[in-house]
């Protein structure tokens, strides 16, 4: 893969993600994010990780990390009623992840992607789940509940042949 191409690739897939993030919080929990430093980023704690697993063209994983305050403010939001159960915190930190994969691949359109169904890792200190690709995007965010990261992390697209 070219370079050209490979910041092409790497611009669309920022874009897509981070587009995701905001269309998602802020339709489904009125929500407005804006963007924060990746220094300020990587000094939260994260107490959820939500990931989606992505393949096809383009091969990776999608993590929402939220810390357990914020997870728990989303998902009452979310719900529309006090959230309090562990579980149903985790339930939608998955179903928030999903919906963020798949608004991005809504807008990755020219690729054929398949994504699989969340998973959610909990507890203080958790490692970051992503998986070793070749390219990780790191997008961190602040809100009125707390910082919220979205990273996107993906191994260059198949390419067909003549392409």
């Amino acid at each position: 893969m070219d370079n050209n191409r490979d910041n092409q690739l790497r611009d669309a897939v920022r874009k897509a993600f981070a587009d995701a993030a905001e269309a998602t919080f802020r339709k489904m929990i009125m929500l407005e994010l804006s963007p924060l430093s990746v220094e300020a980023g990587e000094k939260e704690t994260w107490d959820f990780s939500g990931t989606v697993n992505f393949s096809g063209d383009i091969a990776g994983n999608c993590i929402l990390r939220l810390s357990e305050a914020t997870a728990r403010e989303a998902i009452t939001r979310l719900a529309g009623e006090l959230i309090e159960k562990i579980s149903e915190v985790s339930d939608g930190v998955g179903e928030l992840a999903n919906m963020i994969a798949g608004n991005a691949k809504a807008a990755l359109q020219e690729y054929t992607i398949s994504l699989s169904f969340p998973e959610v890792i909990m507890g203080k200190d958790h490692e970051k789940a992503v998986q070793r690709h070749s390219n990780v995007i790191s997008l961190y965010f602040t809100s009125e509940i707390g910082a919220i990261a979205v990273i996107a992390a993906y191994s260059d697209p198949i390419l067909q042949q003549g392409t």
